[in-house]
Protein backbone atom coordinates (compact mmCIF):
# COMPACT_ATOMS: atom_id res chain seq x y z
CA UNK A 1 0.00 0.00 0.00
CA UNK A 2 2.17 2.96 -1.42
CA UNK A 3 -0.63 5.29 -2.27
CA UNK A 4 -2.20 6.29 0.89
CA UNK A 5 0.85 7.41 2.25
CA UNK A 6 1.22 9.79 -0.37
CA UNK A 7 -2.06 11.13 0.77
CA UNK A 8 -0.90 11.35 4.22
CA UNK A 9 2.13 12.91 3.63
CA UNK A 10 1.36 15.19 1.13
CA UNK A 11 -1.69 16.56 3.12
CA UNK A 12 -0.22 16.49 6.46
CA UNK A 13 3.28 18.38 5.42
CA UNK A 14 1.45 20.46 3.19
CA UNK A 15 3.30 23.52 4.76
CA UNK A 16 6.44 21.53 4.91
CA UNK A 17 7.52 21.09 1.17
CA UNK A 18 10.81 19.87 2.12
CA UNK A 19 10.00 17.29 5.13
CA UNK A 20 7.34 16.02 2.68
CA UNK A 21 9.92 15.55 -0.18
CA UNK A 22 12.34 13.31 2.49
CA UNK A 23 9.13 11.62 3.86
CA UNK A 24 8.09 10.32 0.66
CA UNK A 25 11.19 9.58 -0.77
CA UNK A 26 12.15 7.31 2.41
CA UNK A 27 9.20 5.48 2.27
CA UNK A 28 9.63 4.95 -1.35
CA UNK A 29 12.79 3.39 -0.90
CA UNK A 30 11.58 1.32 2.10
CA UNK A 31 9.14 0.28 -0.31
CA UNK A 32 11.41 -0.90 -2.46
CA UNK A 33 13.61 -2.77 -0.13
CA UNK A 34 10.37 -3.82 1.17
CA UNK A 35 9.63 -5.16 -2.77
CA UNK A 36 12.95 -7.08 -3.31
CA UNK A 37 12.90 -8.71 0.03
CA UNK A 38 9.18 -9.85 -1.04
CA UNK A 39 10.21 -11.49 -4.18
CA UNK A 40 13.54 -13.05 -2.67
CA UNK A 41 11.19 -14.83 0.04
CA UNK A 42 10.88 -18.29 0.19
CA UNK A 43 8.58 -19.00 2.83
CA UNK A 44 5.49 -17.48 4.02
CA UNK A 45 7.36 -16.03 7.38
CA UNK A 46 9.89 -14.17 4.97
CA UNK A 47 7.47 -13.16 2.70
CA UNK A 48 4.97 -11.08 5.36
CA UNK A 49 8.20 -10.18 7.35
CA UNK A 50 9.11 -7.05 5.31
CA UNK A 51 5.61 -5.62 4.97
CA UNK A 52 5.83 -5.23 8.71
CA UNK A 53 8.62 -2.95 8.13
CA UNK A 54 6.86 -0.99 5.66
CA UNK A 55 3.76 -0.85 7.88
CA UNK A 56 5.99 0.45 10.90
CA UNK A 57 7.39 2.99 8.14
CA UNK A 58 3.84 3.64 7.23
CA UNK A 59 2.63 4.04 11.44
CA UNK A 60 5.60 6.20 11.91
CA UNK A 61 5.34 8.89 9.32
CA UNK A 62 1.24 8.83 10.58
CA UNK A 63 2.56 9.32 14.44
CA UNK A 64 4.49 11.96 13.27
CA UNK A 65 1.80 13.68 11.74
CA UNK A 66 -0.70 12.85 14.43
CA UNK A 67 2.14 14.57 17.14
CA UNK A 68 2.95 17.89 15.42
CA UNK A 69 -1.21 18.46 14.81
CA UNK A 70 -1.01 18.66 10.97
CA UNK A 71 -4.08 17.93 8.80
CA UNK A 72 -7.65 17.17 9.49
CA UNK A 73 -7.91 15.37 12.76
CA UNK A 74 -10.94 13.30 10.67
CA UNK A 75 -8.38 12.28 7.92
CA UNK A 76 -6.04 11.20 10.70
CA UNK A 77 -9.22 9.06 12.12
CA UNK A 78 -9.31 7.79 8.88
CA UNK A 79 -5.80 7.16 7.67
CA UNK A 80 -5.91 5.55 11.03
CA UNK A 81 -8.56 2.99 9.94
CA UNK A 82 -6.62 2.49 6.55
CA UNK A 83 -3.89 1.24 9.11
CA UNK A 84 -5.98 -1.28 10.82
CA UNK A 85 -8.24 -2.44 7.40
CA UNK A 86 -5.12 -2.97 5.89
CA UNK A 87 -2.85 -4.70 8.79
CA UNK A 88 -6.30 -7.18 9.31
CA UNK A 89 -6.53 -8.13 5.74
CA UNK A 90 -2.71 -8.84 5.49
CA UNK A 91 -3.31 -11.00 8.88
CA UNK A 92 -6.47 -12.91 7.35
CA UNK A 93 -4.70 -13.59 4.02
CA UNK A 94 -1.48 -15.01 5.36
CA UNK A 95 -3.20 -17.26 8.41
CA UNK A 96 -5.51 -18.33 5.75
CA UNK A 97 -7.97 -17.80 8.26
CA UNK A 98 -11.23 -18.23 8.53
CA UNK A 99 -11.20 -21.22 5.80
CA UNK A 100 -8.27 -22.66 7.97
CA UNK A 101 -10.99 -22.93 10.78
CA UNK A 102 -13.30 -24.63 8.57
CA UNK A 103 -11.73 -26.58 6.11
CA UNK A 104 -13.46 -27.17 2.58
CA UNK A 105 -16.40 -25.04 3.34
CA UNK A 106 -14.47 -21.51 2.16
CA UNK A 107 -13.23 -22.25 -0.79
CA UNK A 108 -15.73 -20.53 -3.07
CA UNK A 109 -16.75 -17.34 -1.00
CA UNK A 110 -15.98 -16.02 2.48
CA UNK A 111 -11.86 -16.98 1.79
CA UNK A 112 -8.87 -15.41 3.12
CA UNK A 113 -7.74 -13.90 -0.09
CA UNK A 114 -11.56 -12.46 -0.75
CA UNK A 115 -11.55 -11.19 3.05
CA UNK A 116 -8.22 -9.24 2.52
CA UNK A 117 -10.08 -7.79 -1.08
CA UNK A 118 -12.70 -6.44 0.67
CA UNK A 119 -10.70 -4.99 3.49
CA UNK A 120 -8.49 -3.22 0.87
CA UNK A 121 -11.02 -1.66 -0.57
CA UNK A 122 -12.41 -0.45 2.40
CA UNK A 123 -9.19 1.15 3.00
CA UNK A 124 -9.53 2.85 -0.30
CA UNK A 125 -12.73 4.33 0.61
CA UNK A 126 -11.14 5.37 3.59
CA UNK A 127 -8.27 7.28 1.72
CA UNK A 128 -10.40 8.45 -0.59
CA UNK A 129 -12.52 10.46 2.54
CA UNK A 130 -9.81 11.31 4.31
CA UNK A 131 -8.06 13.32 1.32
CA UNK A 132 -11.39 14.85 1.22
CA UNK A 133 -11.71 15.92 4.61
CA UNK A 134 -7.66 16.95 4.68
CA UNK A 135 -9.23 18.90 1.32
CA UNK A 136 -11.77 20.48 3.32
CA UNK A 137 -9.29 21.41 6.56
CA UNK A 138 -6.83 23.47 4.03
CA UNK A 139 -9.04 24.50 0.95
CA UNK A 140 -12.48 24.92 2.11
CA UNK A 141 -12.29 26.14 5.41
CA UNK A 142 -9.67 28.99 4.75
CA UNK A 143 -6.40 27.78 6.45
CA UNK A 144 -2.89 29.14 5.68
CA UNK A 145 0.36 27.93 6.23
CA UNK A 146 2.09 29.28 9.23
CA UNK A 147 5.36 31.63 8.42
Amino acid sequence: MIWPELMVVQWGFHCDGVAARWLLLAYLLCTLCTLAMVLRARTIAQRLAPFALQSFARCAILAARVATGRGSPAANRLYFAVELLGSAGGVLNGARLPERLVPGRLDVALNSHQLMHILTAACVLCVFHGGAADHRHWHLEGRVCPR
